[in-house]
């Protein structure tokens, strides 16, 4: 991850080493985080996005508003699309089986869309915003960060850049809105605590185990921790403010790959039968639309376990975009687009692919609402495998070549 700062005025007034300590917050999370995206975020010192730092606050951060709103299939489908370690693995087999909101919509920030890949990986647009205390006695020296009578900076700098990315409390924040955060909030096993204020701890499997306690009396995304040492707790003076284990599993389950995170475990080896039967059931015509999704993310047909999982993904709700999203995270995808693309080649390579015709005018639209945010690259993956022209290309494949000779369910 690449975090950008964008500072306000504001910070002409700052210290010589405010700068440097947020250099020394943003470097340790970008080598925490090892998703391929730039972070925008803007900053403020006595103040965050014009608003004062109130005399009894440190320091304030979180997502700007520009977010999406996900229903709770479309969340577990993109969390799904989207695990990489064992803890993400665990938390996936332990979320509640009904939507514990009741139809509540959850609030996915700039950054997790781009960690997802819904938005341009480096797009420039502001993604959250941080703000400072100037009256409060920091100290941003990186190698005495508990002098005594001094609030760590690093510390507390890395916990408002985490609450910019997504480390923040939905719980009704507008009526009938959450944040992904909240479905990790228990307050005894199989039973989620949605209200704020109320004692909850943060758990993976569902309760079970209680990794750490939630504050009731400020940020309800922080801990409740008596003389404070943890960069998501509360801060005090004379302590470093580190990030733990259980700081890292909670940025791994909001959808991120974290360095040095538990690989998840091996998938269980295949039965006797070479092609078991999709278990999701999906219509001929969504069938069909994963089958070009899939001929234009990998230049081929899907193998049986890519189908599944795609099925799997729209089956409970999920979109094409988002099976779009877990295609992007297979290595044939990787073989056929590679790491390290620009707008420009991507979308030559998208056309390509799907067999569209050459066309400037069409390819610089595309090129230009991928480089300025309004397009994302599994967006178009979508649009191209949706075009007249693929759709004819497909008709002229034989069952083998579009996929066709898969085991799929009977249609819906």
């Amino acid at each position: 991850m690449q975090i950008n700062f964008i500072y306000d005025a504001s910070v002409a007034a700052a210290p010589a080493a405010f700068k440097a300590g947020l250099a020394d917050a943003a470097a340790y999370l970008d080598s925490l985080i090892t998703n391929d995206i730039t972070v925008n975020i803007q900053v403020g010192w006595g103040e965050n996005n014009g608003a004062a730092i109130t005399p009894n606050s440190l320091s304030t951060g979180g997502p700007k508003q520009d977010g999406m709103g996900m229903t709770y299939a479309q969340l577990k489908a993109a969390l799904t699309a989207n695990a990489t370690s064992a803890a993400d693995q665990v938390m996936l087999a332990n979320m509640p089986a009904k939507d514990p909101t009741n139809g509540g919509n959850f609030y996915i920030t700039a950054a997790q869309q781009k960690a997802w890949g819904l938005l341009p990986a480096n797009g420039t647009e502001i993604d959250g915003n941080i703000g400072f205390s100037s009256t409060a006695n920091w100290t941003f020296d990186p190698n005495n960060r508990s002098a005594a009578g001094t609030y760590d900076f690093i510390g507390d700098a890395e916990a408002e850049i985490t609450h910019a990315l997504g480390r923040f409390p939905g719980l009704q924040f507008a009526p009938g809105w959450y944040s992904p955060l909240d479905l990790m909030r228990y307050a005894s096993p199989g039973v989620n605590e949605l209200a704020s204020g109320a004692p909850a701890y943060f758990s993976i499997d569902g309760g079970k185990t209680n990794l750490n306690s939630f504050d009731t009396a400020g940020d309800p995304s922080d801990w409740a921790t008596p003389g404070g040492g943890d960069a998501f707790g509360n801060g005090y003076t004379g302590r470093t403010m580190v990030m733990t284990q259980t700081d890292r599993t909670v940025l791994d389950t909001l959808g991120y790959t974290i360095a040095g995170a538990t690989a998840p475990a091996p998938a269980p080896s295949p039965a006797a039968t070479p092609n078991p039967p999709s278990t999701a059931v999906l219509t001929a015509p969504k069938e069909a639309r994963i089958l070009s999704l899939a001929n234009v993310a990998f230049g081929a047909p899907p193998t049986q376990a890519e189908f599944d999982r795609a099925s799997a993904i729209m089956a409970s709700g999920g979109s094409l975009t988002q099976v779009a999203m877990a295609f992007m995270q297979d290595p044939r995808y990787l073989a056929v687009y590679g790491a390290n693309k620009t707008p420009a080649s991507f979308v030559h390579a998208v056309f390509a692919e799907a067999h569209i015709p050459a066309n400037v005018s069409a390819e610089i639209r595309d090129i230009r609402s991928i480089a300025y945010g309004k397009l994302s690259d599994a967006g178009m993956l979508v649009i191209a495998s949706q075009s007249t022209a693929h759709a004819a290309y497909m008709s002229t494949l034989s069952p083998v070549a579009s996929g066709h000779t898969l085991v799929i369910a009977p249609h819906a």
